[in-house]
């Protein structure tokens, strides 16, 4: 009788571990990691948010309701902008967007005084962030032409901490993504981080920098 009371207490036990290891595993798996998703706007629209036509007569990509661009990836050659690199943020649930066009200083915020002088430049409210990019639809001479701001969930502001990075060559906060667009320059974000500005020239209307903050 002793053995057996001793064998039903451990299989109990035993069971009991294994329920909490498989809930722990569980909310492990809903939580579920970051994941990184490459848009094209190059030859036709991307649109993961099922997002209205935010720029019409525009090539555009447009990142999910739960993501923020963190990278922008540019032709080495002609200089088109080719992709955006969504990225999942945690606890991110996008609000109102709103479109910034990139033809003059268009500044909803002032971050820093002057990220990129002499070069137009477009950036998003402390609250926002960039959700999309546009550019002219042109398979030969594409010009940079602007951004959508969406607004972060109450409380949360994108002003921590930034950074620019510049296009025309590998610009990159974090290798952690990888190789996300072989072949083109790549403007990426530190990890923490989003896309919250970018900028082009006032001569040749081509993408040249983006402005990176975390919050």
């Amino acid at each position: 009788m002793t053995i057996a009371r001793h064998s039903i207490v451990f299989g109990v036990c035993s069971l009991g571990l294994t329920l909490l290891a498989t809930m722990a595993s569980e909310r492990a798996a809903s939580a579920g990691p970051d994941t990184n998703t490459v848009a094209s706007l190059y030859g036709a629209d991307t649109n993961r948010a099922g997002a209205a036509d935010w720029f019409p007569e525009a090539w555009k990509a447009t990142c999910a309701s739960s993501e923020a661009v963190t990278g922008i990836s540019q032709a080495t050659t002609q200089a088109y902008v080719k992709s955006a690199l969504c990225s999942t943020q945690a606890g991110l649930t996008a609000g109102a967007s709103v479109t910034l066009n990139v033809t003059a200083e268009n500044r909803r915020a002032k971050r820093i005084a002057d990220w990129d002088h002499d070069f137009y430049k477009a950036e998003c409210a402390l609250n926002e962030y960039v959700s999309g990019v546009a550019q002219s639809p042109s398979t030969s001479n594409a010009a940079f032409k602007g951004i959508r701001c969406t607004a972060a969930p109450p409380g949360v502001s994108y002003a921590s901490n930034c950074e620019t990075h510049v296009a025309g060559t590998d610009d990159r906060g974090t290798q952690a993504v990888g190789d996300w667009e072989h072949g083109f320059y790549k403007t990426e974000c530190a990890a923490g981080k989003v896309v919250v500005g970018a900028s082009k020239s006032t001569t040749t209307d081509k993408f040249h920098r983006i402005l990176c903050c975390g919050r």
